[in-house]
């Protein structure tokens, strides 16, 4: 039984993919356990294999911010998230990752920067049960996306139109998103509602 490191590389090239798993292979400290170009079979690998370390092309993930890509792709809270930046990444986007590769690295930075993300993660934990949405917060934001108003969510969930707003305003807090499509986008991608539910 050994205690390498466990990592995940989700990543659509190829050339990308087998430089990265070549250069992670010469340290011992680390096992490559599954390799993918599908962001839904990785999602599936992720849950199944349990990482240390997930790395994936931010490309492949939309412009969400850091606590919605950790619900989104449902990842443990122990597992470290790092970008593999095969293009600029700005800089409000880098924060959404625990460490970033730049496909420039040299193999020592690439090493260097799996270590530097664990101790980031375990130093700035993103627990996910503190971005976790209630139930009550949950019937809200599937109310949202279909397009009803806060009068008609108060009313239909016997509440007073000040508590709903209290709940959106946590939800916006949890899942750092403001816009109702944002939401809306945010409740299609956690299979809270269907998009022929959309308003």
């Amino acid at each position: 039984m050994n205690n390498n490191l466990k990592i995940i590389i989700i990543e659509p090239s190829t050339l990308v993919t087998t430089g990265l798993t070549s250069i992670l292979a010469e340290c011992e400290d680390f096992e490559i356990i599954f390799c993918c170009d599908n962001l839904l079979t990785g999602i599936s690998k992720v849950k199944q294999l349990i990482p240390d370390i997930l790395i994936i092309n931010p490309d492949m993930l939309d412009l969400m911010n850091r606590r919605m890509i950790r619900t989104s792709l449902e990842l443990p809270d122990h597992t470290a998230l790092v970008g593999m930046a095969t293009t600029y990444i700005d800089s409000h986007s880098r924060k959404n990752f625990d460490g970033i590769i730049d496909i420039y690295d040299s193999p020592q930075q690439i090493i260097q920067k799996q270590f530097a993300a664990i101790q980031n993660h375990v130093e700035n934990p993103d627990s996910s049960e503190s971005y976790k949405l209630s139930e009550r917060e949950n019937e809200i934001l599937v109310s949202v996306a279909k397009g009803l108003p806060n009068k008609e969510i108060a009313e239909m969930l016997n509440i007073s139109v000040n508590t709903v707003i209290s709940h959106r305003k946590n939800i916006q807090k949890k899942t750092g998103i403001k816009s109702v499509s944002g939401l809306t986008v945010y409740a299609l991608l956690n299979n809270l509602i269907n998009q022929s539910e959309v308003g």
